[in-house]
């Protein structure tokens, strides 16, 4: 691990009677290197709430993140919607699609993103009784620029 850094995303307080969107630390990078190339790795759990005002929000955040990452990006989360819901929309780039590169797959339930490579194999989720969020173990294959 290279580096480790906790980007600011609209929020919703779980805590406040009456909360108001505002950007809070939620959507977790960590840049790895990977055999000499660094590859960003962001880890995000959208709003739950019916209203998908505030995920709309946070997606918009995340891809200004992600445009601001230079080589391969990596995406995995809750992101508490259904792959067709308006919210997702314009992450349309991250959406469902069977794996190809620069785009996502549903893994476990859950979605991993990619852009500049591929998945290779796994895409399992093992069993824990740590939380209803369950690991999923995938093997990526990451291409370096130019291959």
């Amino acid at each position: 691990m290279i580096d480790a850094e906790n980007h600011e995303i609209t929020r919703l307080s779980t805590r406040t009677p009456d909360p108001v969107h505002a950007p809070m630390p939620g959507f977790a990078e960590v840049t790895v290197n990977v055999k000499g190339a660094p590859a960003h790795v962001h880890s995000t759990h959208l709003d739950h709430r019916a209203d998908p005002s505030v995920r709309e929000a946070q997606v918009a955040d995340m891809l200004d993140v992600l445009a601001a990452d230079r080589g391969p990006k990596i995406l995995v989360g809750d992101f508490n919607a259904e792959a067709t819901a308006a919210e997702r929309r314009p992450g349309r780039r991250w959406d469902l699609s069977g794996g190809r590169p620069g785009q996502a797959r549903r893994l476990g339930g859950r979605l991993c993103g990619h852009h500049r490579g591929r998945c290779r194999s796994g895409g399992e989720a093992v069993a824990t009784e740590a939380s209803d969020h369950r690991p999923v173990v995938t093997d990526l294959k990451v291409r370096r620029r130019g291959r």
